[in-house]
């Protein structure tokens, strides 16, 4: 009887043991699953956001793209309505980076520094009229354009090119100093470029 019982308790054991391991490979599956389950929506969500950054930075460069666009255009704008029927008038300020006055002590320079005055006259949007106002003489002519940093003049007859940059400051224009070359010379000139109100004849 007593062999018997033992017997019986043995059993219970070994199926007692056999459910307590099945219950802990049950819960190891199921913490498992849970596991692989938070790492897949981790990733998921992961993709969402880099989804979401991407939308936003592609949003954000064409909005800037757009807001540059239209502030090239309201520069160019703004600099074609400040030459349209003005005058304008180019004074060389140096030669070859010395001061005007000093350069033509020098015999290397030019004679005739600081009377090479020129007047613009834009009288349409691509012609302009030159003058030389050290003698007054008229018939030269040019072109002109503007990009998003530079007036851009070509003169006539071969007189070469001259880009004057340009800056916006409260809706104004400022033309900056400019650097030329003249030809048959060898040096640089630097000008200035100003806006001749009082006098608009061309």
């Amino acid at each position: 009887m007593k062999k018997v019982f033992s017997i019986v308790i043995l059993i219970g054991v070994i199926i007692l043991g056999f459910l307590v391991i099945k219950e802990k490979h049950h819960n190891h599956l199921l913490k498992e699953e849970v596991k692989e389950q938070s790492e897949i929506n981790k990733k998921e969500q992961s993709e969402s956001q880099n989804k979401e950054s991407t939308t936003e930075e592609q949003s954000e460069s064409q909005n800037k793209e757009s807001t540059t666009e239209d502030s090239t255009v309201d520069k160019k704008e703004l600099v074609k309505k400040a030459l349209l029927n003005q005058l304008y008038i180019e004074k060389v300020t140096k030669y070859n980076d010395i001061d005007i006055e000093e350069a033509m002590r020098q015999s290397t320079s030019p004679k005739n520094l600081f009377h090479d005055e020129q007047s613009y006259y834009f009288d349409s949007d691509y012609h302009v009229i030159i003058k030389n106002l050290s003698n007054n003489l008229s018939g030269n002519e040019g072109g002109w354009s503007v990009d998003d940093q530079n007036l851009t003049i070509t003169i006539g007859g071969g007189g070469g090119v001259k880009v004057i940059p340009y800056v916006i400051q409260d809706n104004k224009v400022k033309f900056n100093s400019f650097q030329w070359k003249q030809y048959g010379t060898e040096g640089t000139f630097t000008s200035t470029f100003i806006s001749n109100t009082k006098n608009t004849d061309s």
